[in-house]
């Protein structure tokens, strides 16, 4: 009677579950439908379970939830449809249930019982940080809000004219987060990041009626956010306002107001789709009229709602969000608030020096444990009360040597009442704040580490609150992306995940790693990291700006670039070859958005292989003044970034010159020498063949290493590229793997232009031969074209949504490729 369960359904049309009354259960888009309609509102589910006449299902998080029939199918938006609930017998995280006649009683956690805020699915909520701890644990990255001498100071700005950069906008755009940054908090086993912006920056010409978002600040944002998505980060942005817009209070001006909700609905239009929660204001404080600024905020969450957007809506307490004085301040007004979506957060903010602002060196009211527990009660309490959830947005406390075991007693403290206490994010970190004095940084405070050293010096309160965070890496596993991390001996522990109906566990054997480590460089015929194991090219083709033809595509794909890398990363893909040609790239913002793209890769730990496309076919002529000029800014980018440990060059694209491979020895050697010579490159350079890239030609293989290794000192670092269609012989180049370098650079079920028709048995073959014979042999893989076109070969149709032929690859491919 009860149907067999089935793990990581994500397109109408798969696998599905089938209940005892003959209901029909699937998964499509990460959301749950019941006979075709969608079943309240769920998100990023991957499992879903048939089990003791119950239906379940898990979410990215890791989090399981039960039907249970208190609304009907049809309503998108009801969050009271589903209840927490243990794991079915069986049914444990990365494994499938080995039975679906389990007797598991589902056994509601306490936030299931909230009534004034709804649960949340994906982000940093609900996720277990691997020690315990099932909160958003993080830091403010302060320097986007910089407006003057103090953040969120926008009192001296004057309103700029029509279209013109606002004032000092440039000193927030200058202290935006890195991806080192990200990189070190998510390693540190954070998992969110509190990211602070000044409204006057990104909306400042509201006060005369245009609506517009000053678009470099806005780009800055943006990328800022997807930066922190790619290493695993949730992101709360942060209006740094204190209720004020060019320092005019907004609660009893309804114009402003108006502004205010345009603001949010523009923002949750954009992000919906991300990582992000929404902080709707900074520290409100001395407002004319309490009740005016609630409406305020209800128009803002009405506006947010409007769009579409899930996201959870933070809403800090009046009066700086003192959560001492939460009783008397705050609740008299905000039961007021109302959300459609019922997916509030109410944000408190709670200093313990004697200035209770932390600008005192001392431990002032947080002398003690109990003087912290008793200054945070208020808050707590109204929580506990409203069966509402809280988030504890800025605080610290002296690191003085008294003060340091009352720091660590809040903490314990927020992790004893996370019924209700969603979290916590110490301010501050950032480049825009202890690094730069000048701004008003304060030693003490200052999260960030000492970058100049290798690997980073942690600062005092970083080391007071490492034993509350998870081992490092533990936060990226909150996105859904498979993550692995290689032990001393070299072997990749590789955490599976599941996704597109297929369970992605590589076999990776001893010394031989499937995932980002450093720098590559040739040993032998294979790939090595910089700790001297294998590395297995899993890759992609994403085109990227290649194609004008395609340009709608192109522009899709910018604003979903951190989703398509974790939806990339969960099938197992570690390497993106990223297409472009300068014709293309070169126009607009383009090569802005390129660039973005290989740095969120980067930090993603994700190695990234630009390619131009302009010589398909042709032979490789005029390079000096068509190619050079971009292979400069991608070059002098990863290094401005710090990125070029993750880089390969692959310069030129299929050329034809087959019928004298001495031009394409030419300047394949020029282009080496302007590489290594010129722009200091010391990576792998991947060189398409010539022939459409179809030609095994040993001795201009030989020509060529010996050629770089003139140019290395001895040693070269060269891969050799292959197309595999299903009009090319493959075993040949096989055979050769034990001689010279090779990777596919790209295989298809189709030729482009081929009236055959589509052969996956061709592909199927392909990577059979690859496992088998290939990989064993020093084969390094292969990049499979493609990631999201409009030919045959697309993996994707949506960018995020893998088609037949993109989980063929995941079966015939990366689920199997290791180094065995």
């Amino acid at each position: 009677m009860l149907s067999s369960s089935v793990y990581g359904l994500t397109t109408a049309g798969g696998s599905s579950v089938t209940d005892s009354t003959g209901n029909v259960w699937t998964v499509v888009h990460g959301k749950v439908e019941e006979n075709g309609q969608l079943a309240g509102y769920t998100a990023n589910v991957v499992a879903l379970v048939y089990s003791n006449g119950q239906v379940y299902q898990k979410n990215s998080a890791g989090n399981w939830r039960y039907w249970n029939g208190k609304c009907t199918a049809g309503d998108p938006h009801n969050f009271t449809c589903w209840t927490r609930a243990a794991a079915p017998a069986g049914a444990t995280a990365g494994s499938s249930p080995t039975s679906t006649t389990t007797t598991t009683t589902p056994t509601p956690t306490a936030s299931s019982t909230t009534t004034t805020s709804g649960s949340s699915d994906g982000g940093c909520m609900g996720s277990n940080n691997g020690n315990g701890h099932n909160l958003c644990e993080g830091v403010n990255l302060s320097g986007m809000e910089w407006g003057g001498n103090q953040p969120g100071q926008s009192s001296t700005l004057a309103v700029p004219a029509s279209n013109a950069t606002p004032q000092s906008a440039t000193i927030g755009l200058q202290y935006a987060p890195t991806a080192q940054e990200d990189s070190y908090y998510a390693g540190k086993g954070m998992n969110i990041i509190r990211l602070p912006f000044l409204w006057e920056y990104l909306q400042p010409w509201g006060t005369s009626n245009n609506m517009s978002f000053y678009k470099p600040y806005y780009d800055a944002q943006i990328s800022a956010i997807q930066k922190a998505n790619a290493a695993g980060l949730t992101v709360l942005i942060d209006c740094h306002n204190f209720g004020r817009y060019y320092n005019q209070d907004i609660s009893n001006n309804p114009t402003l107001q108006a502004v205010f909700a345009n603001l949010w609905q523009q923002i949750a239009a954009d992000t919906k789709g991300m990582n992000v929660y929404y902080d709707l204001m900074n520290e409100p404080h001395d407002l004319a009229d309490n009740n005016g600024w609630v409406t305020a905020l209800n128009g803002a969450i009405t506006a947010i709602r409007g769009t579409g957007a899930t996201n959870p809506i933070f809403v800090e307490g009046l009066e700086y969000a003192s959560a001492g004085a939460w009783q008397s301040n705050t609740a008299p007004y905000y039961s007021a608030i109302k959300d459609s979506g019922n997916n509030l957060v109410f944000e408190a903010h709670q200093y313990f020096d004697s200035a209770y602002s932390g600008d005192a060196n001392d431990c002032g009211n947080g002398s003690s444990a109990a003087n912290i527990q008793n200054a945070i009660q208020p808050w707590i309490s109204w929580l506990q009360q409203k069966k509402a959830r809280g988030f504890l947005g800025e605080f610290n406390v002296s690191t003085t040597s008294q003060c340091q075991a009352s720091f660590t007693g809040l903490l314990s403290y927020l992790q004893q009442n996370s019924s209700v206490v969603i979290g916590w994010s110490w301010w501050a970190g950032g480049v825009g704040w202890g690094g730069n004095t000048s701004y008003g940084g304060k030693d003490w405070l200052d999260l960030d580490p000492n970058f100049n050293t290798n690997p980073p010096t942690d600062s005092l309160p970083m080391q007071l609150m490492s034993t509350f965070l998870p081992a490092s890496g533990a936060a990226a596993s909150t996105s859904g992306a498979a993550t692995g991390t290689a032990t001393s001996s070299g072997t990749a522990s590789v955490t599976p995940t599941v996704s597109s109906g297929v369970t992605t566990t590589p076999t990776v054997s001893s010394g031989v790693t499937t995932t980002g480590t450093g720098l590559l460089s040739i040993s032998g015929t294979s790939l090595v990291t910089s700790g001297g194991s294998r590395f297995i090219i899993k890759g992609a083709n994403l085109e990227y700006f290649r194609d004008q033809g395609g340009s709608s595509i192109s522009t899709a794909e910018v604003p979903i670039a951190s989703q398509m890398i974790a939806k990339m990363k969960s099938i197992g893909i570690n390497a993106v070859r990223l297409d472009y040609t300068p014709a293309f790239v070169d126009q607009g913002t383009h090569m802005t958005n390129y660039l973005a793209m290989m740095k969120l890769l980067a930090s993603n730990g994700m190695y990234v292989m630009p390619c131009d496309h302009s010589y398909t076919g042709k032979p490789i002529a005029n390079y000096t003044s068509t190619s050079f000029p971009d292979f400069k800014k991608i070059i002098d980018y990863a290094t401005q970034e710090g990125i070029t440990d993750y880089l390969m060059m692959n310069p030129y694209n299929e050329p034809y010159n087959n019928d004298d491979e001495q031009d394409w020895i030419t300047a394949n050697k020029a282009t080496l020498q302007y590489f290594r010579d010129t722009l200091g490159f010391k990576g792998v350079v991947v060189l398409d063949t010539a022939g459409y890239a179809t030609s095994d030609n040993t001795s201009t293989f030989q020509t060529m290493m010996s050629y770089d290794a003139s140019l290395r000192g001895g040693k070269s670092d060269i891969v050799f590229s292959n197309h595999w269609y299903p009009n090319y012989t493959y075993q040949p180049t096989l055979t050769l793997a034990k001689q010279y370098p090779l990777v596919i650079g790209e295989i298809g079920q189709t030729l482009t232009g081929s009236t055959s028709g589509a052969n996956p048995a061709f592909v199927t073959q392909v990577f059979q031969g690859l496992i088998s014979t290939g990989i064993p042999n020093g084969h390094n893989g292969a990049f499979p074209w493609i990631w999201w076109w409009t030919d045959g070969n697309q993996m994707t149709d949506d960018g995020l949504t893998l088609n037949t032929y993109g989980q063929l690859l995941v079966t015939d491919f990366y689920s199997k490729a290791s180094g065995r």
